[in-house]
């Protein structure tokens, strides 16, 4: 629940640009637990959750540092802090994806679209149902298995993009 206990980053007003491109693996470790929550955590809270042991300090630093991202906010509870996501999983990763293509886009061209389009459509899966003869509820599965699997190959085909742009930016000549 927001109140007025609740404290975001003081420059978070709607004009506020997410900065973020990508998450570090303790920073996707802690979002993972707090998407997987059912409600806000404290910092003892998301440390019982982590498959692997971590310093409080180190956690409470990531997690403010995710607050500063807008990924996170927070609400004051007693004397400590509980952490909620400001956008769901599906919402980080659609916004991820479409910066990356935007990215990409922009630094290519709008050609350049087609050939992302073409390395993921070769990246797509199949469906080998035969529509006649499978059962709907297995269809509605693997419907709903190939629409993920399409989501994580987009992503996957943007972030390997990403950085071969990156390997081949061209470099300011230094003075």
């Amino acid at each position: 629940m927001i109140d007025q206990n609740t404290d975001f980053p003081p420059d978070s007003g709607k004009d506020a640009k997410k900065t973020y491109r990508t998450l570090g693996p303790l920073e996707t470790e802690l979002m993972e637990a707090i998407w997987n929550s059912e409600g806000p955590l404290s910092v003892q809270g998301i440390i019982d959750r982590l498959d692997t042991a971590h310093n409080y300090k180190t956690v409470m630093t990531v997690l403010n540092r995710l607050v500063d991202k807008l990924l996170l906010g927070r609400s004051l509870d007693g004397r400590a802090y509980h952490y909620f996501a400001t956008e769901s999983r599906q919402s980080f990763l659609r916004s991820v994806a479409e910066g990356l293509v935007s990215d990409y886009v922009n630094l290519y061209g709008g050609s350049s679209a087609q050939f992302l389009a073409d390395a993921i459509d070769t990246k797509q899966p199949r469906n080998t149902l035969d529509d006649e003869h499978a059962n709907f509820w297995d269809y509605g599965r693997e419907s709903k298995n190939l629409q993920k699997n399409s989501l994580i190959t987009l992503v996957l085909a943007a972030l390997i993009l990403q950085v071969i742009s990156s390997i081949f930016r061209p470099r300011k000549k230094r003075k």
